[in-house]
């Protein structure tokens, strides 16, 4: 899910009167809300002078990571666009899909069931290389399914609201915007 609303802050310094003219793109807005593990993305917009301008993006959370495009083109005639991207990573951990729909009890009864069909066709020297095989097998089993089927991951991003400093700087001139990142 991403709302989104109008919060930012423009800045710049160098060539009094040279501008990038660094803004939030038209009918886009500064700041968007996200659910851990989501993407946020935010259009931003330059015109005001020609060239190309190199980008940066800082204030990401822990967790998260900021994209801008390294370079932009910028036009003193037309609003060049680009979008900042935000990844969050999920703070939690969830059993594999395939295992989801699974009941514990099928696996158990499908472990024994197998483990008596081999036993059966055994005998002598290969029931005891089987019973060698399948034991320890079934005491990994054991032990491997006793998980709760998530937790915390330590690595995920925090819930919070959170300042981007978006810069772009072409020659002299170094113009930035602050975007608003929100994560549930």
């Amino acid at each position: 899910m991403l709302r989104e609303s109008a919060d930012r802050d423009v800045s710049g310094t160098g060539d009094s009167g040279a501008s990038l003219g660094l803004s939030v793109a038209a009918g886009s807005s500064g700041s968007a809300t996200v659910a851990a593990g989501a993407t946020a993305s935010l259009a931003i917009g330059g015109a005001g002078m020609s060239g190309t301008a190199s980008l940066t993006c800082t204030g990401a959370p822990a967790g998260a990571t900021c994209s801008v495009p390294a370079t932009v083109t910028v036009s003193a005639s037309a609003l060049s666009n680009f979008t900042v991207s935000v990844s969050t990573a999920t703070r939690t951990l969830s059993v594999p899909e395939m295992f989801k729909e699974v009941p514990p009890f099928w696996i158990w009864g499908s472990s024994i069931l197998a483990l008596a069909a081999l036993l059966r066709k055994c005998s002598g020297k290969r029931l005891r290389w089987s019973m060698a095989v399948a034991v320890p097998a079934l005491l990994l089993l054991l032990s491997s399914c006793g998980g709760s089927g998530g937790g915390t991951n330590p690595h995920g991003t925090p819930a919070g609201t959170y300042q981007l400093n978006v810069k772009a700087t072409s020659g002299a001139t170094t113009q930035s915007i602050t975007l608003t990142l929100t994560v549930q």
